[in-house]
């Protein structure tokens, strides 16, 4: 690759990240250059294990532009290790930070039976739209001189992903907010929150199965949980999550039955949960990641503190698609008087066979 065309590379990511697209480094390399960062670091002459940031960033041609884009790559691999990219069903790019979102109601509609000739009777699904606003996440770091001088790009590089998990954490915080309460200021898209049987022990089996049975009732999988730190440990630690099989060996006839229940759930921990909530999760049905502005990292000398200071930012955010698309078990409140609310309630169809 010509030195000439490092800059006009980075510029190119640059605008395409603005758009909203996760454009990377690996991604321009294979598709205009059939090549590897590590191949193109060969090729032009720096080794990533040796040479210092200092070194690159002084080179009197346009190699330097390569450090923010090493550096954002570093980034990246802390930051696409959140765990909100899980509970994701659908990851948008938009031209702004607010954005208008689709919501649909149900009333009744739903199958009838109808005899030849007659006419269908039609339910209503009627349209909204709501107003989603995204917000610019960012987080910045300043590095000495002395740091600049005397770290490889290799070490720096391990520095810069424990960057990019820092900001992921943010973006983790905002999916637990509008898993919680929803995308609007008035709660109306908030999740429901279910009690247990006992608040003593707090959560158990039982009250995870209540969830489980309603949601394959309404549609739902609840495949994912996002748990605060004490819901979490609850839930590890029942014996029912512990044990290896449920069958037993001595049945002569195993009934294999249909359930409803997950043949598996990831749970996901996090600080942001309510304390002894697990938010219960159908990743095809709960959240939007909508993105105005994809990662992006910027560095600029400030001379008189003899720092290099960079900051990674991303402009995004999260839409409810669903409202039943998740519910929170709280283990600190009882079923009595917190059960499901009415938009989770099965339809049933009316049907008269004779």
């Amino acid at each position: 690759m010509a030195f000439a065309k490092i800059r006009e590379m980075h510029e190119k990511l640059g605008a395409l990240r603005r758009q909203g697209y996760d454009a990377t480094l690996a991604s321009i390399l294979e598709d205009e250059y059939n090549q590897t960062p590590q191949e193109m670091l060969r090729e032009l002459s720096i080794n990533p294990r040796k040479h210092s940031v200092d070194f690159v960033l002084n080179l009197a041609d346009d190699r330097k532009w390569l450090v923010p884009e090493v550096f954002r790559s570093a980034i990246r691999e802390g930051f696409v290790r959140a765990w909100y990219r899980e509970v994701v069903a659908a990851d948008e790019r938009v031209a702004q930070p607010s954005v208008v979102v689709p919501s649909f109601e149900y009333s009744d509609a739903e199958p009838k039976t109808t005899a030849e000739g007659e006419s269908v009777p039609v339910g209503s699904v009627s349209y909204k739209d709501k107003t989603v606003r995204l917000h610019k996440h960012t987080i910045g770091l300043d590095i000495s001189y002395e740091a600049i001088k005397y770290t490889s790009l290799d070490l720096a590089a391990v520095f810069f992903e424990d960057f990019g998990s820092r900001l992921a954490g943010r973006l983790n915080a905002y999916a637990v907010s509008v898993l919680e309460n929803g995308d609007q200021s008035d709660l109306s898209h908030s999740a429901a929150v279910i009690g247990v049987n006992d608040t003593t022990p707090g959560i158990t089996y039982a009250d995870e199965l209540r969830l489980f049975i309603r949601g394959a009732m309404i549609g739902r999988r609840f495949s994912k949980i996002v748990a605060s730190e004490e819901a979490a440990n609850v839930i590890l630690n029942l014996a029912e999550h512990r044990r290896k099989t449920t069958r037993d060996a001595a049945a002569e006839l195993p009934l294999n039955v249909k359930t409803p229940v997950p043949e598996e759930a990831d749970l996901y921990a996090d600080a942001h949960v309510t304390a002894n909530r697990a938010i219960f999760v159908d990743p095809a049905r709960a959240l939007a990641l909508l993105t105005a502005s994809a990662l992006e990292v910027e560095s600029q000398k400030i001379i008189e503190k003899q720092i290099e200071k960079s900051v990674a930012s991303v402009t995004a955010g999260f839409a409810s698609l669903v409202r039943d698309g998740r519910v929170a078990l709280d283990g600190s409140i009882a079923y009595a008087g917190n059960g499901f609310p009415a938009y989770m309630t099965p339809v049933k169809s009316t049907f008269n066979q004779f």
